[in-house]
């Protein structure tokens, strides 16, 4: 396995423990929003959803795995800036949750970034 895959896997594994942090700090704000079960519900799908495409690209090598999350980051781009072009969507935030979430989404970038360098490409395809 390539170093990058390597990275790719680790940056966003440790992303997730972000997001559990991030949930915690949250709740009260996602309550505000939705039921109880309807938060873990989302929460729960979200997370099984990126691991089965985060092994399924690591260890799996595939490239559909691949290429969807790709484009499931690059939607979450759109998401985030239609949420940060509407100033009272933070409030109610916990404000350190807000921190750890930009630095959340600078590690799946930067994860992305990674699996789709060229050598990875090859990685996959070999």
């Amino acid at each position: 396995m390539p170093n990058q895959v390597r990275w790719f896997e680790n940056l966003f594994l440790l992303s997730f423990c972000l997001g559990v942090v991030i949930g915690s700090l949250n709740w009260d704000y996602y309550l505000d929003l939705a039921t109880p079960g309807y938060v873990l519900f989302v929460q729960v799908f979200a997370l099984l959803f990126s691991l089965i495409l985060i092994f399924s690209i690591s260890r799996l090598r595939s490239n559909i795995a691949r290429w969807v999350l790709v484009i499931s980051f690059l939607l979450g781009i759109g998401i985030e800036a239609a949420r940060l072009g509407d100033p009272t969507s933070a409030f109610g935030m916990h404000p350190l949750a807000s921190i750890l979430a930009a630095g959340q989404f600078l590690m799946q970038g930067l994860a992305v970034l990674l699996i789709v360098h060229p050598d990875t490409g090859e990685w996959i395809k070999a």
